[in-house]
């Protein structure tokens, strides 16, 4: 059979680096991987009209209960909200939700009031467009000892414990005593941040900030892809984990010359490459159970591996500095 060389290389690295400068109009689609992992500040700011999807009021206790915009969050995060509650109630700890999303109208009071009050450098609420309350997964706690929306919340029972426990469900303190110079906002011991688990884990164990993070769980990398010695190139999306490269199922299939369906709703794949393969979810079905990626909707598959499945060969992976370089070999 004749041998067939395919090549990945990319020119000058370009990452993208999760949760860092990311220039948001719409937040949900700008970190290209999850958007959990937003960054909102004043270098990432959201449009006057972002609205988030599935706004829903989370079954909680609530500092002023009825149907009101701040009593609603984002789905997920609502959901991680209430079991955060529950458990710290059956610890004997009661946790009070003030203030969830945030409209432009409303954020743009707040902001204008604190002006009025404490002057033009006050860091304690920020401009309508860098506050994260307008994404709906921000939320202001408060708990039964006192300390409503002050520093002092965080030496109260409820802080400690909102402070020790609430990465566990996909939570950060978003604003950390001592970063101010990096966050920009003063110490809030009672704003808590809904990232995901696997995030929130990351800062709580490292104690960095949102916006002192390189790289959030993945890296998602652009590389050119030269086909078969040609000037063919076209830019394919590969996910380091860990040393571990994924590439787009679907982009491996086109340049390889594959077929591939994909059905989103399933999370099922397959790709025709001379017999047919189902991928889904976790596992190649056809080949074993080999790790795979779903990102947005968007399965990855763990190249080497996937080249052997296929009968194809990965030949070499050289990491120099920034260019990483791979050639693949069909025989």
């Amino acid at each position: 059979m004749k041998k067939k060389y395919w090549r990945i290389a990319v020119i000058g690295l370009l990452a993208t680096q999760l949760c860092m400068n990311v220039q948001a109009v719409e937040p949900s689609f700008a970190t290209r991987h999850n958007p959990y992992h937003i960054l909102v500040n004043k270098q990432n700011p959201v449009s006057r009209d972002y609205v988030p999807k599935d706004l829903v009021m989370p079954k909680v206790r609530f500092n002023t209960p009825g149907n009101i915009e701040k009593n609603y969050m984002e789905r997920e995060a609502a959901y991680a909200l209430e079991m955060m509650f529950q458990d710290a109630k059956a610890s004997g700890v009661t946790l009070i939700a003030v203030s969830g999303y945030r409209s432009y109208d409303y954020q743009n009071m707040l902001y204008t009031r604190a002006i009025k009050n404490y002057g033009p450098n006050q860091k304690g609420s920020a401009p309508p467009n860098e506050s994260e309350h307008r994404t709906g997964l921000a939320m202001d706690i408060t708990g039964l000892s006192g300390g409503t929306i002050q520093e002092s919340f965080g030496n109260t029972k409820e802080g400690k414990w909102l402070a020790a426990n609430c990465y566990k469900y996909g939570y950060i303190i978003r604003y950390p005593k001592n970063k101010t110079d990096i966050t920009g906002i003063i110490y809030e011991p009672w704003h808590v941040r809904y990232v995901g688990k696997e995030l929130a884990t990351k800062l709580h164990t490292s104690g960095l900030t949102m916006e002192e993070l390189t790289r959030c769980c993945y890296e998602i990398t652009e590389m050119n892809m030269e086909l078969d010695g040609t000037t063919s190139i076209q830019k394919v999306p590969i996910i380091n984990e860990d040393g571990v490269l994924y590439i787009g199922l679907r982009e491996l299939g086109n340049r390889i010359g594959g077929t591939v369906e994909y059905t989103s709703r399933t999370q099922m794949s397959s790709l025709t490459y001379g017999r047919h393969y189902l991928v889904a979810g976790d596992n190649w079905l056809n080949g074993g159970g080999i790790k795979t990626l779903m990102i947005n909707e968007k399965l990855y598959v763990p190249l080497r591996k996937s080249c052997e499945i296929l009968g194809l060969r990965l030949v070499d992976v050289d990491y120099n500095g920034q260019k990483l370089f791979v050639q693949n070999i069909e025989y």
